[in-house]
């Protein structure tokens, strides 16, 4: 590391200041466009969910739950392990629901900013590098990226974060020179890696490479500093790398089951790979390999990296020249207390692994992309320094009017994007009639005691499926709901047989109108079939509303039922229980069908009775028991519904044996029905 001038509390003030001007202008810019808008994308959703599951958890059973929660297979996936959790510790200390989860998101991006800043001030020794550096941080576009950024919870962006405090830890050792620098690159990695598995495999090959260039700079290096020193930044090497393992190899060989069904099946041996390969835009060769790269370039560096960068790099370039024909310049660093070299290859290759890992994966993604950004950067800062090093004070304004321009450009970038309105916000109207439909799908499964509703979807959206109502029921009503995907649940192709049994078992059904292909086959095969699909739930189903939603109209159904109330816990009580079915549905479905399992020794018979105005009438009624399974069934057919908005059935039930009428005597039924068909 070259010279550092002295730390300056100005330095400090401007960065606090500056961290603080984005707390305030994220939390802004959250109850603006993020509040009321959904959680898009599965990814999104699953991570929620297991954050809001885990605090649930601890709330209704105390702090002491939290650490165990590691180790419960609900919350645990196949691609990372600690961020549900740590999305939950401030919701569980704070309250809320989305805001303290994505605030994570921001912290870490937070103490990125501080450590890239000061690690540039410490390696290359003047803050001018350090600003230029915050400048670039600041101008990429992987924070505001619409998946994997500051506003959406899934574990890109800590990775990003984590990845780019990683290399400033590796750059701060003196490529692993000072040996407790060298721990924190090996904590630091480990905790990445608990974030992102598949991390761990860019950081290991990105040491494993510079591990050889260290080796080769032992065996080349002359006389006994040399040696002693490269013989240093081998061991430190070994060392970081053995705390890494030491961490993380528990954590996989614990989850290994699930890191091979998503790595290993998900993205080698299933063939939904070449699905999504298929949406990409990639026609050859070329087009595949230069994916990434294109990726990383444009989507995630962005234009005002791509503008702050060449500022930096050309003005670098000329002083350089400027300086060597001024003469002036000072005696060169020697390379061992400088390692310009080291520094280039170790970013080289923290860029390369993750580009190379990423290439041979056939299932591609437009987010992953960001992991490499911050060492971009950083390599763009240490080939300015690298050009500037003992550059002639008199041109050192010069470098300052770039940098002061690098940090503008990347100040007005979260500006601009920090006070204009989010894509979302052009559908706003339209998500809200969802946010509606969604609330109404989660109250009416609260109200029938439906913990884990079925849901059937004849498109694959970000928009509307299960998980986006699992966390708006958490979020607007504190409810925990499972709503389980039937329909809409594959990429692939399914035929009319399999769509229809999926509807068959569905308790709400979302179809769009008119209906649209994507680049999945999933929607090619609905579109072949689709109006037998619309058929089918207009006859079985209840309409419950059609709303636009873009450029298309929702059709929201329910699956027919009925209130049951007077349960007792998770019992029928001798008493018996009341229905109240509203009597447009009524007069559609008469037979009401109540299953469940349990065969009680005690029951005889049930018998139902309509409790209209008109006085208590007695209705078909049918109970059997099947093995360790039972069936009510009840037609209604005869009760008048005329001038009422429900009706209301009372049953009762014969046991052989005197009981109190709180005493329960058949298990709460798995489902109630109400059908067309008569017994």
């Amino acid at each position: 590391m070259v010279p550092c001038q002295p730390q300056s509390r100005v330095d400090r003030k401007v960065v606090a200041a500056l961290l603080i001007f984005q707390a305030l202008f994220f939390y802004h810019y959250y109850c603006r466009e993020i509040a009321w808008d959904v959680p898009e994308n599965n990814d999104q959703t699953d991570f929620l969910m297991q954050s809001y599951g885990i605090q649930e958890n601890v709330l209704n059973h105390g702090i002491g739950v939290l650490w165990r929660s590691l180790g419960d297979p609900r919350w645990r996936t196949g691609n990372g392990w600690l961020y549900p959790w740590e999305g939950a510790i401030p919701a569980i200390l704070f309250g809320g629901g989305r805001m303290p989860r994505l605030a994570v998101n921001f912290i870490a991006f937070a103490v990125l900013q501080w450590v890239a800043f000061h690690t540039a001030r410490r390696v290359w020794g003047r803050r001018v590098y350090a600003y230029a550096l915050l400048g670039l941080i600041l101008a990429e576009n992987s924070p505001w990226f619409f998946a994997g950024g500051l506003f959406d919870f899934r574990m890109d962006f800590p990775a990003y974060c984590l990845y780019g405090i990683w290399a400033c830890a590796v750059l701060r050792s003196g490529m692993f020179l000072e040996r407790r620098w060298a721990v924190a690159a090996g904590l630091i990695g480990a905790l990445l890696a608990l974030n992102r598995y598949i991390a761990s495999v860019y950081m290991m090959g990105a040491w494993g490479l510079f591990g050889i260039v260290l080796l080769v700079a032992w065996w080349r290096a002359r006389g006994p500093a040399r040696r002693e020193e490269a013989q240093r930044r081998v061991g430190n090497i070994i060392l970081a790398t053995a705390i890494l393992l030491a961490i993380v190899v528990p954590a996989f060989l614990f989850n290994r089951h699930l890191i091979y069904l998503y790595y290993i099946v998900g993205h080698v041996t299933s063939g939904e790979k070449y699905i999504r390969l298929r949406g990409t835009g990639i026609v050859d060769a070329a087009s595949y390999l230069l994916y990434y790269p294109k990726n990383v370039l444009f989507d995630h560096l962005g234009r005002p990296f791509e503008f702050a960068a060449p500022i930096g790099l050309i003005t670098a370039v000329v002083l350089r020249i400027v300086g060597r024909r001024g003469g002036s310049a000072a005696a060169a660093t020697p390379w061992l207390k400088n390692p310009v070299l080291l520094q280039l290859s170790f970013l080289i290759c923290a860029i390369l692994i993750p580009l190379a890992a990423l290439t041979s994966d056939i299932s591609k993604s437009p987010v992953v992309g960001s992991i490499v950004d911050i060492p971009v950067a950083l390599l763009v800062v240490q080939i300015i320094a690298a050009l500037t090093e003992n550059l002639p004070e008199a041109l050192y304004p010069i470098l300052c009017v770039a940098t002061v321009v690098m940090f503008g450009i990347g100040a007005n970038k979260i500006l601009d994007n920090g006070t204009k309105h989010s894509t979302a916000y052009t559908y706003k109207p339209a998500i809200e009639h969802l946010v509606a439909a969604d609330d109404w799908m989660a109250k009416f499964a609260v109200e029938h005691d439906w913990p884990q509703p079925k849901l059937s979807c004849d498109a694959i959206s970000g928009w509307f499926n299960n998980g986006v109502i699992n966390c708006l029921a958490y979020e607007h009503s504190s409810a925990i709901l499972d709503f389980r995907l039937l329909l809409g649940d594959t990429i692939n192709k399914i035929s009319e047989a399999a769509a229809m049994e999926d509807l068959a078992e569905s308790d709400f059904v979302i179809l769009s109108d008119p209906y649209r292909i994507s680049g999945y086959p999933f929607t090619e095969g609905i579109a072949e079939y689709w109006p037998d699909i619309k058929s089918w739930c207009d006859q079985n189903l209840v309409h419950v509303q059609t709303f636009k939603f873009i450029n298309q109209s929702l059709i929201l159904y329910v699956r027919p039922t009925a209130v049951m109330e007077g349960m007792i816990s998770e019992w029928i009580p001798a008493r018996g229980i009341d229905l109240i079915v509203p009597t447009e549905t009524l007069s559609r479905f008469p037979v009401i069908n109540i299953t469940g399992q349990g065969n009680p020794a005690l029951v005889m018979s049930a018998a139902a009775t309509d409790q209209s105005a008109r006085g208590p009438h007695p209705l078909p009624t049918k109970l059997v028991f099947t093995g360790q399974s039972y069936e009510l069934r009840i037609d209604s057919s005869g009760i008048d519904l005329n001038g009422t908005e429900s009706a209301h059935i009372h049953v009762d039930f014969a046991i052989n044996v005197p009981a109190v009428p709180d005493q329960g005597i058949i298990p709460k039924p798995d489902r109630v029905a109400l059908v067309r068909e008569k017994p």
